[in-house]
Protein backbone atom coordinates (compact mmCIF):
# COMPACT_ATOMS: atom_id res chain seq x y z
CA UNK A 1 0.00 0.00 0.00
CA UNK A 2 2.88 2.31 0.96
CA UNK A 3 4.51 1.81 -2.25
CA UNK A 4 1.24 2.32 -4.02
CA UNK A 5 0.95 5.29 -2.67
CA UNK A 6 4.51 6.63 -3.67
CA UNK A 7 3.79 5.62 -6.83
CA UNK A 8 1.08 7.83 -7.06
CA UNK A 9 2.72 10.86 -5.65
CA UNK A 10 5.08 10.48 -8.14
CA UNK A 11 2.50 9.93 -10.84
CA UNK A 12 0.82 12.95 -9.87
CA UNK A 13 4.15 15.22 -9.17
CA UNK A 14 5.08 14.12 -12.99
CA UNK A 15 1.16 15.42 -14.59
CA UNK A 16 1.78 18.83 -12.70
CA UNK A 17 5.32 19.33 -14.15
CA UNK A 18 4.31 18.59 -17.76
CA UNK A 19 1.57 20.75 -17.76
CA UNK A 20 3.36 23.22 -16.36
CA UNK A 21 6.56 22.76 -18.83
CA UNK A 22 3.20 22.90 -21.46
CA UNK A 23 1.93 25.97 -20.05
CA UNK A 24 5.95 27.63 -20.69
CA UNK A 25 6.21 26.19 -23.47
CA UNK A 26 3.28 27.88 -24.89
CA UNK A 27 3.64 31.29 -23.37
CA UNK A 28 7.32 31.17 -25.19
CA UNK A 29 5.65 30.37 -28.69
CA UNK A 30 2.95 32.87 -28.30
CA UNK A 31 5.92 34.87 -27.32
CA UNK A 32 7.88 34.48 -30.10
CA UNK A 33 5.41 34.55 -32.77
CA UNK A 34 4.38 38.25 -31.28
CA UNK A 35 7.68 39.48 -31.68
Amino acid sequence: AWLELLDRATADADASHISVNREAQHKYLTWRTEK
